[in-house]
């Protein structure tokens, strides 16, 4: 399941709700049946990600046993490289975060995380 960012329009003004479903359709009739309002309401639909760490996806990854080498110390210690070297961002579009850190020779270390499926995978150009 995913989440999504529901914009209604109330007569009192603008609210935002944050409810999860299979379509972004399913949502917006989870939220119109318990707010009991009519679809006209409906300002837009977006995907919601929330905001999250390095940290955790590292505990994300560890507790179902993947990717544990990616970021183990060892492998982090060699390429001279902290957790906190690591930036996050979203890409709320394809509901994925991308992962990057700087490499000591220069580039980056970058990789895709998806939350559904709970993966790392490479960042391809």
């Amino acid at each position: 399941m995913k989440q999504y960012k529901i914009t209604l329009k109330h007569d009192t003004g603008k609210t935002r709700i944050v409810t999860s479903g299979d379509t972004p359709e399913e949502a917006v009739q989870k939220v119109l049946k318990s707010e009991n309002a009519p679809e006209t309401a409906v300002v837009s639909v977006k995907p919601h990600l929330p905001t999250i760490t390095i940290y955790d996806i590292k505990f994300q990854l560890e507790s179902e046993g993947k990717q544990i080498f990616y970021f183990c110390r060892k492998t982090l210690k060699f390429f001279k490289q902290t957790l906190k070297d690591f930036s996050v961002q979203k890409d709320t579009e394809n509901y994925r975060y991308y992962i990057s850190a700087p490499l000591p020779g220069g580039g980056r270390s970058e990789r895709w995380y998806y939350p559904e499926t709970n993966e790392l995978r490479h960042v391809i150009k």
